[in-house]
């Protein structure tokens, strides 16, 4: 407010001042109004990717985001723990490269079951479960559940991996089918 000790102090010059004044102080409060908005939900954002990167890696199974050639770009601390790798080597790698074929020498790389699961989960457009023979970085061999599917990433289109171990839930089939 703008005051004055007599009626009409104020001329044309002096009002067209005020006017462009006050419209520039609403222009500037309009703008640091949008920086907090925008700054709200850019901590809100955070905020819930946080709290899921944290509900992620505390999943007991393994959950990676795979490039279209197989390339890790994502995994969380049960892929690592799975697979035996610590999650900066682990990114970059691709996920077939922990495959297993035991008892089939020299098998090709079409008779990988992950491998033709990313393939037709691409080309299909929807998820994929098999089980898959692999190998931790430190020898062993486990078979794991896995289930891949297509997800969108914006403009890219990544695969989603959900990896379980079941090895030890299929030594105590096997000892059933023994018995």
């Amino acid at each position: 407010m703008v005051y004055a000790n007599r009626a009409d102090a104020f001329g044309p010059q002096e009002l067209a001042v005020f006017t462009q004044l006050a419209d520039e102080l609403g222009y500037a409060r309009d703008v640091e109004e949008g920086r907090r908005r925008l700054v709200d939900s850019e901590k809100a954002r955070w905020s819930a990717e946080r709290q899921y990167l944290l509900t992620v890696n505390m999943l007991p199974i393994g959950v990676a985001q795979l490039a279209p050639d197989g390339t890790l770009v994502l995994a969380n601390d049960g892929l690592c723990r799975l697979l035996a790798v610590p999650r900066e080597e682990l990114l970059g790698l691709k996920l077939t490269d922990f495959s297993a074929m035991p008892g089939v020498a020299g098998a090709s790389t079409d008779a990988d079951p992950l491998r033709s699961a990313m393939r037709h989960a691409r080309a299909q457009q929807r998820l994929r479960e098999i089980d898959w023979p692999c190998r931790t970085s430190d020898g062993r061999l486990l078979w794991v559940e896995a289930s891949i599917g297509p997800v969108s990433a914006g403009d890219d289109e990544v695969l989603l991996a959900i990896l379980r171990d079941v090895t030890e839930q299929r030594a105590k089939d096997a000892k059933l089918v023994e018995m």
